[in-house]
């Protein structure tokens, strides 16, 4: 147990460096705010409420609406009326928004894939295959 936890103490200290600070924030932009929601939309393009956006990925109803908003007033999407229910609005990206994401995609692509390939292809593989497997452990699936 002890060799857990000094492991443990590790990564955090290793987690919470300069350098991994500055990588996180590279790595997030994917994982959150406007850039995430095109992303999803992307990836669905049936009809979206903005509670499905909210519950998907765990943000306050508010946030969600912020981020909306400022996606609706650069063009990146467009609301368009429920014509099961007149309270509610479909989110529906638009082509800029379709362009952006493409964009964003292609640059995260690329930069993740010059990290792997300075690891290498053995201690890339190995690098997925553990956060993968992390992934599995934290959310049981």
């Amino acid at each position: 147990m002890m060799y857990y936890q000094t492991l443990a103490m590790e990564l955090l200290n290793l987690r919470s460096g300069k350098k991994q600070v500055s990588y996180e924030r590279q790595m997030s932009k994917l994982m959150k705010g406007e850039t995430f929601v095109l992303v999803y939309l992307t990836n669905h393009e049936n009809e979206i409420h903005p509670k499905t956006i909210s519950d998907e990925f765990m943000m306050s109803t508010a946030r969600t609406s912020v981020i909306l908003k400022n996606l609706e007033k650069d063009g990146y999407i467009c609301r368009i009326p429920d014509s099961n229910d007149n309270r509610q609005t479909i989110i529906k990206i638009s082509e800029k928004g379709k362009e952006r994401c493409e964009k964003f995609k292609k640059e995260m692509l690329q930069f993740i894939a010059d990290v792997l390939e300075q690891l290498g292809p053995d201690d890339a593989t190995e690098y997925v295959r553990l956060n993968r497997r992390v992934l599995d452990i934290v959310f049981k699936t």
